[in-house]
């Protein structure tokens, strides 16, 4: 298999989170075909309600009542052995999320959905209930720039990392 994957961030509208990934530019029907370590993996079967199957080594995601079933595969890194998974890799809507801002977003144990997320700059939105100046402010931040809810304090933060 092809040596020239390289560590990227996709995402896709369906979700406003973005998953770190290997690819190497190969498209399918316009769309980016990542490849996910374990870890990643798991988000994103998490995001899209899959699961892991470990008799098998595979994430199967019900895709309107049939199964999508990705099995781990290795690819070479900078010359190593890496394993990965091509979730939705042929089949699904990735985009390539190299010229977007991101950032982490930081959600304390108040909230259902707790944890650290990678996320995409349209989540900060009205519609997705931060007022006008939260989505200003988290809009302008700059690389390694934090933003700190005013609701929330620390249990609620924004870190743009791109």
């Amino acid at each position: 298999m092809n040596n020239n994957f390289k560590a990227s961030v996709v995402t896709m509208d369906a979700c406003d989170l973005a998953f770190p990934c290997f690819h190497i530019g190969d498209k399918w029907n316009g769309w980016s075909m990542p490849y996910f370590r374990f870890k990643h993996a798991k988000a994103v079967a998490k995001e899209f309600k899959g699961r892991y199957d470990e008799s098998t080594d595979t994430f199967i995601i019900d895709d309107n009542g049939e199964e999508d079933v990705f099995t781990a595969m290795i690819i070479k890194v900078k010359g190593k052995d890496v394993k990965v998974y091509g979730i939705g890799a042929g089949s699904w809507c990735w985009e390539l999320a190299d010229n977007m801002k991101l950032f982490e977003a930081y959600w304390g144990n108040d909230f259902y959905n707790e944890g650290t997320y990678l996320m995409t700059e349209s989540l900060f939105s009205e519609k997705n209930s931060y007022d006008k100046e939260e989505v200003e402010h988290i809009h302008e931040l700059k690389i390694g720039e934090k933003w700190l809810s005013p609701d929330y304090g620390t249990a609620h933060t924004v870190k743009r990392v791109k």
